[in-house]
């Protein structure tokens, strides 16, 4: 369980996130590229992400790279924004520094690395091996998940007009917590939207109040009102927030929905898809 979550956190800002095809539905199977990065049980959280890192070059030429812990994927939820032109990579909360990401990070010199979380969730151990490595050093925190996700729209994309809001927890099963903020990742990376977080049924109070002091005009809700109520989308409206829902009957189908936004009817559409196990 605790690698798929993490392998989801890690897969963000790929083009196309898909589940189990819904019955009837027509399945494409020509693609014009594939990334094919093996899930072996035996290879950790840490080796996992320097793969997929080493498997998407782009990301690696550059100029930061994003670090977050390996063993919980709250911070890493809303990091779809970051991983536009950065990857992400996952450390060991306490530390130390693992090989395969010191060798990596030797190996590009990015000007930053970002972390996300606070001290709790990535040591001041792992801060400073990396300062003693010559890396400038960031952070992004908040005492929760939805704050960490405010203060990376906050820093980094200070004049969005257009946000993404997704469920910040799951009531009981922890994978609801990340299924949408899985499927969108992709989308905030290319249009550099940020992913915001929110509780079900309200809208989360530090959301809220980034809202209203932003330059945010437009929300795209993801998931179902199962998954963010339509009380909350009437607070938003409230607000003066343009609102628009992109959802499913599942997870899988809100995936779905939301490559057709992004205009992939099919994965004939895209140079590349990324399948993923999402439960």
């Amino acid at each position: 369980m605790r690698r798929t979550m993490l392998l989801a956190c890690l897969l963000a800002a790929t083009t196309l996130l898909l589940g189990p095809p819904t019955a009837g539905a027509a399945v494409s199977t020509t693609f014009n590229d594939a990334l094919d990065v093996a899930k072996d049980e035996a290879v950790d959280n840490v080796e996992m992400s320097v793969r997929l890192s080493e498997a998407t070059p782009v990301l690696l030429e550059g100029p930061r790279t994003i670090i977050a812990r390996d063993d919980v994927f709250a911070d890493s939820m809303s990091s779809g924004v970051l991983q536009g032109d950065s990857p992400l990579l996952l450390v060991p909360p306490d530390g130390p520094l693992p090989d395969r990401v010191r060798r990596l990070l030797l190996d590009r010199a990015p000007q930053q690395v970002i972390l996300l979380g606070g001290e709790q969730a990535i040591s001041p151990v792992v801060e400073a091996e990396l300062q003693i490595l010559g890396m400038d050093v960031q952070r992004r925190s908040g005492p929760t998940r939805i704050s960490t996700a405010v203060a990376i729209a906050r820093t980094d994309v200070p004049q969005a007009h257009t946000v993404i809001l997704s469920r910040a927890f799951g009531d009981g099963d922890p994978t609801r917590a990340f299924a949408d903020s899985l499927a969108v990742g992709g989308w905030s990376a290319e249009t550099g939207w940020p992913i915001l977080l929110t509780a079900q049924d309200q809208l989360s109070p530090v959301t809220a109040a980034y809202l209203r002091d932003s330059q945010v005009q437009r929300v795209q809700v993801v998931g179902g009102t199962a998954a963010i109520s339509a009380a909350v989308e009437q607070e938003l409206e409230a607000m003066g927030m343009q609102v628009e829902r992109t959802a499913g009957p599942d997870r899988f189908a809100t995936a779905v929905a939301v490559a057709g936004k992004r205009g992939a009817v099919s994965a004939d559409d895209v140079a590349r898809v990324t399948l993923v196990e999402g439960q």
